[in-house]
């Protein structure tokens, strides 16, 4: 795919920083921004294409991090998590709030929720994209 830039002299006379409009003509950057908005383009083509489906009648157990119980603590959490998106109280394709935001929610601390995110990824719950976030697995 071909793209058009203006040149560096009028992208410069708009007010675009020097640094930027240098950077938008370097055709690495350009590719890596091109690939950058096909991954962006893919998944949003792919949440259109998901079918919302009504939500599924599943019990939401209550979490209570206070309970005590003879199950660990992020297994009772990833439970929680599990049936919010089976009852699509989490739909597929949304991201999961920030590890900090969550351990702050349900009063866990970040190693906590860190096992949480695994359990949630090995049972394909989720998927944990580098320096994205967590996301709801489309299924």
């Amino acid at each position: 795919m071909s793209v058009r830039l203006r040149s560096f002299g009028m992208l410069h006379e708009e007010g675009v920083p020097h640094h930027v409009a240098a950077e938008l003509h370097d055709p690495v950057v350009r590719e890596l921004r091109h690939a950058d908005v096909m991954a962006m383009r893919a998944t949003a083509a792919a949440l259109d294409s998901v079918s919302v489906e009504p939500p599924v009648s599943v019990h939401i157990p209550e979490f209570d991090p206070d309970v005590r119980s003879t199950e660990y603590t992020y297994k009772r959490l990833a439970e929680h998590l599990a049936a919010r998106i089976e009852a699509r109280d989490l739909p597929p394709g949304r991201r999961l709030p920030s590890e900090r935001d969550l351990a702050a929610e349900y009063g866990v601390s970040l190693g906590t929720i860190r096992r949480v995110r695994t359990e949630l990824e090995k049972r394909q719950l989720v998927i944990t994209l580098p320096a994205k976030g967590t996301f709801v697995r489309i299924r």
